[in-house]
């Protein structure tokens, strides 16, 4: 019974964490820019984007199965998602300082949990 007890708990537990570091965000001419790296338990996978739109499309990392969205104009706000056996993403919060709001470098990291993405199932 203990055993089919912990078989069950350790299906669901499916979260993937994530820590974001080396996030870096300049905005000059009015073309903002971000960079990132997502660090994993399969290894570190760097991110980034020129000319994004707030809460617009999914931008590719280097690795394909990554993507990510800005929610917040110097990209405090982004979600991160992982592709394989369907999505998994997870919200994060940048803490960020620089000398002109135009140049912003990462405080410390950001962690959090990728968990199985249900907000775009289809029911047929």
């Amino acid at each position: 019974m203990k055993l089919a007890a912990t078989a069950l708990f350790a299906g669901l537990a499916v979260a993937e964490t994530v820590t974001i570091s080396h996030f870096v965000y300049v905005a000059v001419n009015g073309y903002p820019q971000l960079s990132f790296r997502a660090e994993t338990a399969g290894g570190d996978v760097s991110c980034g984007v020129d000319h994004y739109v707030v809460d617009g499309p999914s931008y590719p990392c280097e690795d394909p199965a990554w993507t990510f969205t800005v929610g917040e104009a110097q990209g405090h706000r982004l979600t991160l998602s992982h592709t394989v056996d369907g999505t998994m993403s997870g919200d994060f919060v940048i803490g960020m300082n620089g000398p002109l709001s135009t140049v912003l470098d990462q405080v410390g990291t950001s962690t959090a949990d990728l968990d199985k993405d249900t907000t775009n199932s289809t029911t047929y």
